[in-house]
């Protein structure tokens, strides 16, 4: 059985690419993270050509930003923290990126502190896991009660 593409999901990948530029460099670990995404989200073939070309020219944050369907923003605010943070630095432009996509979606503070709060326990688990300080249990034990 073929699995479904999300809707909103080409939008939410735009979104994530323009975070993962937003310091003017693309690491490792953010290419690994967009390509999980584009094999979670099942996106057409076009798709996939269109968000390729994005990463090799990244469209400002604000103009893809206010294409993601609202139902979709808080999980894409929270993603874009992690992808923010996936090299192990939050770095000033990152940080005004986060607050941009904050204030154009009237994400509040309170919000916010969550959302980092959240994506911050979410990379040292990521890390903990891929260093081998973690086991597969004890991922799937903190994860659970997350």
């Amino acid at each position: 059985m073929e699995q479904e593409t999300y809707p909103g999901s080409f939008e939410i990948m735009q979104c994530l690419i323009s975070i993962a530029w937003c310091d003017n460099k693309l690491d490792k670990r953010e290419i690994e993270i967009i390509s999980e995404y584009l094999i979670q989200f099942n996106l057409n073939q076009e798709e996939i050509n269109k968000l390729c070309l994005m990463l090799l020219n990244p469209q400002p944050l604000v103009e893809v930003a206010e294409q993601v369907p609202k139902k979709d923003r808080m999980f894409t605010f929270s993603q874009c923290y992690v992808m923010a943070m996936s090299d192990g630095n939050l770095d000033f432009t990152e940080i005004q990126a986060i607050k941009e996509l904050a204030d154009l979606w009237g994400i509040d503070r309170e919000d916010m502190d969550r959302v980092q709060n959240m994506a911050s326990e979410m990379f040292k688990t990521q890390m903990e896991f891929r260093s081998g300080k973690l086991g597969v249990e004890e991922l799937i034990e903190r994860i659970s009660h997350e």
